[in-house]
């Protein structure tokens, strides 16, 4: 994944974490001390945001940051979810399904 890539990613997982939260871009702002148009180059993937900065996004979301950096973990987990029910449910592994 290229830096930009994974900016454009972290940006979005920002964006479901506010949208969660209930909050906008001004109210996050706001709640973090920070102006609205850096929150959305942030949540655009335009800037490289500090890890200090991250947590004061998290702080102001009320989340770990952990949970702002589970980006390709919450990948790995719906693939493996998905797995299972193609297997049992295919007719290759069930014949006369």
């Amino acid at each position: 994944m290229t830096r930009e890539q994974y900016l454009k990613k972290l940006g979005k997982r920002i964006v479901e974490l506010r949208i969660e939260k209930g909050l906008s871009q001004t109210q996050l702002a706001h709640a973090c001390g920070k102006d609205p148009q850096s929150i959305e180059r942030v949540e655009n993937g335009k800037i490289n945001p500090s890890i200090y900065y991250l947590s004061e996004i998290a702080k102001a979301l009320e989340i770990p940051l952990k949970e702002i950096l589970e980006i390709e973990i919450l990948r790995i987990k719906t693939y493996s979810n998905v797995i299972p029910i193609i297997i049992s449910t295919s007719p290759l592994f069930f014949p006369g399904l």
